[in-house]
Formats: structure tokens, sequence, C-alpha cells
């Protein structure tokens, strides 16, 4: 077998775990996917679960401040480990920060958003 006629077997033997694997696109299955993604999407409004709570974000903003100010303190004191393990945690944490606002998941508003994921972006 050569090995473009491996590869078009492979892709025909993966097409045809998809069909048997997912969801036929044909349109009636296709309205009640939607169907039950609008009930499921008012269900998850009903129950606040869209709302953001703005208090946890403040508490974040003093573990990143503790962070940086712990990577200071270290680096003044010499202790360059240290220092480079709380930077470290310091970035991570703000990636989380950033997909949420990539996701619009801070205020709700596009523009908003973006620009908080803009500004910690800087600084990774």
């Amino acid at each position: 077998m050569t090995p473009t006629g491996f590869l078009d077997a492979q892709t025909k033997r993966e097409i045809s775990l998809d069909l048997d694997r997912y969801p036929s696109l044909d349109i009636n299955t296709q309205h009640e996917i939607v169907v039950k993604y609008r009930l499921l999407n008012k269900r998850i409004q009903a129950e606040g679960l869209y709302d953001c709570n703005y208090l946890s974000y403040a508490i974040e903003m003093v573990r990143y401040s503790l962070l940086f100010s712990g990577m200071l303190l270290f680096l003044s004191w010499g202790w360059y480990v240290p220092s480079a393990m709380c930077l470290g945690i310091f970035w991570h944490q703000l990636v989380f920060a950033a997909h949420d606002a990539g996701h619009m998941g801070i205020t709700h508003n596009f523009h908003i958003d973006t620009c908080i994921g803009i500004f910690i972006a800087d600084f990774l």
C-alpha cells in the first residue's frame, strides 16, 4: 500500500467513526439540538450562572498583588529562586484572567473585556 493509499484509508475510517459517533446533519436532528441548547441556555440564565461575582476578581487582584510583592521582596533580598517562583505563579494566575477576558466572561462587554485582555497580555 502506498503512503497516499494508507492516508486515504485512514481518512475514510475516521470519517466513518465521526458519522457513527456524532448526530446527523439533517435538518430535523439539528433543529432538536438547537431547541435543547436554547432550553439549556435559558436554564443557565435563570440560575444566574452567567452573572459574574466581581468580589472574586477583587480577591484575585489581592492574590496578584501579593505574588508580585513577594517577587519584588525576594528579589531585593537576592533570593532568586523564590522570586522566580513568585513571578511564575503570578504570570500563571494572570493567564486565567486573560482567558476569562478572551471569552467575555468578566463584564460580558466585548470592548471592555478585550481591553482588559490586551492590558493583561501586555505583561505576559
